[in-house]
């Protein structure tokens, strides 16, 4: 299967739901990162779509292409002493979830 999909034709595709949009840019090969960036679309709103998506299809969720996880950042960060404060905007997050991520990891 190497065709090669044109993304801007599914993005500016009047008939289609962002939804539909999002699990079709996933399945073209993108990543949820690049598919937000891409469409503008909230990283979470592509998140949950593409999830729901590989759970009742039985597909396993690409893996990232980058090797640490923003809650990899966000511990290393805290370790060095940063304050959530200064986390959260380092990662461009909000600071609710960087407590959520310490706290899973046992450090606040």
């Amino acid at each position: 299967m190497s065709k090669k999909v044109d993304f801007e034709k599914i993005l500016n595709d009047e008939s289609l739901s962002k939804s539909e949009k999002i699990r079709r840019l996933y399945v073209g090969g993108l990543s949820v990162s690049e598919i937000s960036k891409l469409s503008g679309f909230r990283y979470q709103m592509c998140y949950n779509i593409i999830d729901d998506y590989c759970v009742k299809n039985g597909i396993e969720k690409k893996a990232s292409k980058k090797g640490e996880s923003k809650s990899d950042v966000i511990v290393k960060l805290f370790k060095e002493g940063k304050s959530v404060k200064e986390i959260a905007y380092m990662t461009d997050s909000w600071p609710n979830y960087v407590y959520r991520v310490l706290k899973k990891k046992g450090l606040y």
